[in-house]
């Protein structure tokens, strides 16, 4: 059973990476559209930090929720 919650977990982790390499991405944007002065390249790296902060925050929790109910019943 415990290595099903470790594998879990580490979904977790990689969801939680996933969003932040989506934050990374959207600052790189952000960054390029505010030295070019490109509206849409701004609008585009704002929007990509927030989703992918959330994303990664949610999939984040999520996983460590089923991990932590899974190792409650074992």
């Amino acid at each position: 059973m415990q290595t099903v919650v470790n594998f879990i977990n580490n979904l977790g982790n990689i969801g939680g990476l996933v969003g932040l390499g989506w934050v990374a991405w959207g600052a790189w944007d952000l960054f390029i559209g505010i030295r070019r002065e490109l509206d849409d390249k701004k609008d585009k790296g704002i929007q990509s930090i927030v989703l992918g902060a959330l994303l990664g925050t949610v999939l984040k929790t999520l996983f460590s929720a089923m991990a932590s109910g899974l190792q409650s019943i074992g």
